[in-house]
């Protein structure tokens, strides 16, 4: 499982999506704990709307240590196009304007959909 490292005296940490090939995505995010229970809507959306797609974490820094980020992204084709076009979809957790950890997934859109998790550790 990727693992998005913040550093504990840093900002407070986003995470981001991207969607790559002209595609658009419906998307979602959600914080579980370390037990992998109790999830926390972190955000969710659409990138074709005019909303930035970064999200702040629901909880403290101090507190995320441990935590998993789950997400998933539904595709659309921006314009029409064969059935094994490419997407790729890259989720950047950012602390301080910096990449702090990288999920991401990519596939053809006869099975237009993705999903992942990153676990998060705030390091001293």
């Amino acid at each position: 499982m990727p693992v998005a490292r913040l550093k504990a005296g840093g900002g407070a940490p986003e995470v981001e999506i991207v969607v790559g090939h002209l595609h658009r995505a419906d998307f979602e995010f959600w914080l579980y704990d370390p037990t992998g229970a109790n999830p926390i809507a972190v955000g969710a959306g659409k990138t074709s709307d005019d909303k930035p797609d970064k999200f702040p974490f629901p909880k403290p820094l101090a507190q995320l240590d441990g935590h998993l980020l789950w997400w998933q992204a539904g595709l659309v084709a921006h314009a029409a196009g064969p059935a094994d076009a490419p997407f790729s979809v890259t989720v950047r957790v950012l602390q301080d304007g910096h990449i702090a950890g990288l999920d991401g997934g990519s596939g053809t859109m006869e099975r237009p959909h993705t999903t992942g998790m990153l676990q998060l550790r705030v390091m001293p």
